[in-house]
């Protein structure tokens, strides 16, 4: 997370990206979003349990994980309230190492590859330019 925090709102719920995990039990296999794997790196939903462990709620994982080699190149940021798009209420911005900036949907990440063609479900991805001196 480049050294950026855990975002969180006042009902006990938080958004973090972690990176570098183990995944490969993915093996390009959709997994939903409300059913996580085991080890993640992704965008992670989480909720803190009785006795004080996490309890993930929610991932989102780029369609392209494995050629990325991981998410979370920047915390996860939760825009103000005021911003939505569409029926998407509550908006998480994450970048990955690619460059993509994933637009997410906090109440649906969207798990991995559950997009159309197996894509991402961000409902929006914006590139930016690489630039190479």
């Amino acid at each position: 997370m480049s050294g950026g925090g855990i975002a969180s709102n006042d009902q006990g719920s938080m958004w973090f990206a972690p990176d570098n995990g183990y995944v490969s039990q993915l093996n390009g296999v959709p997994f939903s979003g409300r059913q996580p794997p085991t080890s993640l790196e992704a965008a992670v939903h989480a909720t803190v349990a009785s006795g004080g462990s996490l309890n993930v709620v929610d991932f989102f994982m780029p369609f392209e994980k494995v050629q990325l080699d991981g998410l979370g190149t920047s915390p996860l940021e939760i825009l103000p309230s005021q911003y939505s798009c569409g029926d998407v209420c509550r908006i998480g911005v994450v970048t990955g190492k690619s460059g993509k900036t994933y637009w997410l949907n906090l109440d649906n990440l969207g798990g991995y590859q559950n997009g159309p063609n197996k894509g991402g479900a961000a409902f929006r991805v914006y590139q930016t330019r690489t630039w190479s001196t």
